[in-house]
């Protein structure tokens, strides 16, 4: 997974095809091999990755059972805690895994 995309301010329901370039089959496609090797090679762990702001390199790590879930919704994780990316007020963070 190369990184993930970011959705600030109040969580909505939406479709991640329509965040995505390409979209549609490609991505599922994607996702369905990024779930089965991760499965075949008995990964317990899954870190994400992303830059703050200022370039700092950040991650926050989900378990092999929540990567399809993150990869199919996003995972929130709390913004307020990295320099630069929201208040608290506006905490929820999305993240949206690039299974590329």
């Amino acid at each position: 997974m190369k990184g993930a995309s970011y959705v600030r301010g109040p969580l909505h329901r939406f479709s991640l095809p329509e965040l995505t370039p390409g979209g549609g089959i490609i991505r599922e496609q994607q996702c369905d091999y990024v779930l089965k090797t991760a499965s075949e090679r008995g990964v317990r762990m899954v870190r994400l990755w992303f830059t703050d702001v200022l370039g700092n390199l950040k991650s926050f790590a989900i378990s092999q059972n929540e990567l399809e879930n993150a990869l199919n919704d996003g995972m929130t994780f709390d913004g307020s805690s990295i320099d630069g990316f929201s208040r608290v007020q506006e905490s929820d963070v999305l993240a949206i895994p690039d299974p590329d």
